[in-house]
């Protein structure tokens, strides 16, 4: 990239930050960092106030059994529920040495792919969203002068002020497949956990029945199979690509006993939710990794929203010792990152 792209980037970047008081933004941000510590997710802490932070805040008032008020934003008993801190909104961070050996160039081919020892982030400001669960647009709002693919060692940037939520069991699962949405339930059946995912980008993809927890893991390999893709030619053995936030299943996985088809994390947060897969169910890598802390082998997963009969696909040949493999329904999500550059 040459100055004149910078120089272009700049001025876009910093006419997204005019579009939105910074007052009203840091307000947003509080309600979304808010709802995201109860395990009620906007989405990427972006900022912006739209159709998905109503729904995530109205999913959340149901579940306390508060559907009836009417403007919960200006309610104080919706903000001391929630714990809405509207003055510690933000805090800094100075991206340091150590992040940076977390950078590195990931190649197209995957016979290069396959001698990685690590799936790297691309670039350091991939690593910022991943620890402060934030889009990029959020950086761009809250670091307006700072261009993202400028990022270096030493930067200081302005980011959200992020309180992790807790470890809860869920005792159910549900996944709605025609508002991309995940939610999770206590033994009481009270509703613990909303997040967006993205699903099937076909109907004809929706898994046909309900399913289980079949099995999970942190920092999976991921199985690149020939068989599954005729139109790479180069490629004449099975590939084991290491683990790592750019493994085409991110950071975790949670199999279902229904053959072709887990939950598991992404290369490429900003896309859910907006994007569709082949089949699999696909979250923030941050997202995905607190999910795997949440279920057990054999928590039930029910899928609503498919009144259609699908043929189940076969379940993809298994590779002794590597684990997990990915079945063949991730196609997209692997040629998303394969032509990422």
């Amino acid at each position: 990239m040459n100055f004149n792209h910078l120089i272009v980037l700049f001025f876009f970047y910093s006419s997204l930050y005019a579009q939105e008081l910074p007052e009203k933004v840091k307000e947003n941000f509080a309600w979304q960092i808010a709802l995201e510590a109860k395990m009620y997710s906007t989405g990427m802490l972006d900022g912006v106030w739209g159709e998905r932070s109503d729904k995530t805040l109205q999913e959340f008032l149901m579940a306390e059994g508060l559907a009836d008020v009417v403007t919960p934003k200006n309610s104080e008993q919706v903000k001391k529920l929630l714990q809405v801190d509207f003055v510690n909104v933000y805090t800094e961070y100075e991206i340091t040495a150590e992040d940076a050996l977390q950078v590195a160039e990931i190649p197209t081919d995957w016979n290069e792919r396959a001698k990685l020892a690590c799936m790297s982030y691309e670039a350091l400001y991939e690593l910022v969203q991943g620890k402060f669960r934030c889009s990029k647009k959020a950086l761009i709002r809250l670091n307006p002068a700072i261009i993202p693919e400028a990022y270096v060692v030493g930067t200081k940037l302005v980011v959200p002020l992020v309180k992790i939520p807790p470890k809860k069991r869920m005792s159910r699962l549900e996944i709605n497949l025609i508002e991309k949405t995940l939610s999770g339930f206590n033994e009481a059946g009270k509703k613990i956990m909303f997040i967006y995912c993205s699903v099937a980008k076909s109907k004809e993809k929706f898994p046909g029945k309900n399913g289980v927890v079949a099995n999970k893991a942190i920092n999976p390999n991921y199985t690149f199979n020939p068989k599954y893709w005729p139109e790479i030619t180069n490629v004449n053995q099975v590939l084991v690509i290491k683990p790592g936030p750019k493994n085409p299943v991110g950071l975790a996985w949670v199999g279902l006993d229904l053959p072709g088809y887990g939950i598991h994390g992404t290369p490429t947060p900003d896309n859910i939710g907006k994007t569709g897969s082949h089949g699999c169910f696909r979250l923030t890598n941050w997202h995905a990794i607190q999910l795997v802390g949440c279920v057990e082998i054999g928590t039930p997963v029910t899928m609503i929203g498919n009144n259609q009969e699908i043929e189940i696909p076969n379940e993809a040949e298994k590779i002794p010792a590597i684990a997990p493999e990915v079945p063949p329904t991730l196609k997209e999500d692997q040629q998303n990152n394969s032509e990422k550059k």
